[in-house]
């Protein structure tokens, strides 16, 4: 089998190939006696500091009217999250956006997945913001309880807590 040797010499070249090898898994396939050497890129860890820049590429996508490419981008950056804390976020951001293109079933699947994956009061008051635009009072009262659960597990009963409980209870006051 021929042997290719090409020797790097230029710094540039030397680093562009060592950023490469630390990027990219290499696979060694053999067919029908040809070598055939396959490079696969891996994609970063996503982490809680990128949270933002990725929420303002979203945006930019969408208010180019690229809805399907922002969400592709939040899918594609949970995929790769680093910690349950940055896929709970991306979650939340991305039910957001589907919230205000008026995608309540993905928003409201989004929703409770990052009202899974967090700890606070936010996604829960989210989720019910979403069931709320539903128009399902009963379970946007029951998601704001817990969301006042969850703002009273991080410290004393504060202004947040009192404030999702009236809600829940004007909510199931005008509930039959």
């Amino acid at each position: 089998m021929p042997q290719v040797v090409h020797e790097i010499k230029k710094p540039k070249q030397v680093a562009l190939l060592r950023k490469l090898m630390i990027a990219a898994v290499l696979l060694l396939v053999v067919t029908a006696g040809a070598v055939v050497l396959i490079v696969r890129l891996t994609a970063p860890k996503v982490t809680l500091n990128q949270l933002e820049n990725i929420k303002r590429q979203a945006a930019a996508l969408n208010m180019r009217g690229d809805l399907a490419g922002a969400l592709k981008l939040y899918d594609t950056a949970i995929a790769h999250a680093d910690s349950d804390a940055t896929t709970g976020n991306l979650y939340l951001d991305k039910a957001v956006l589907e919230l205000n293109a008026k995608i309540f079933d993905g928003a409201g699947k989004d929703a409770l997945v990052s009202e899974k994956l967090l700890k606070g009061d936010s996604p829960s008051a989210f989720v019910a913001t979403v069931y709320l635009a539903q128009g399902d009072k009963v379970k946007a009262a029951q998601h704001l309880r817990t969301a006042a659960e969850r703002a009273n597990k991080n410290g004393p009963a504060g202004p947040s807590t009192q404030s999702y409980l009236n809600k829940a209870a004007m909510l199931e006051q005008g509930t039959p």
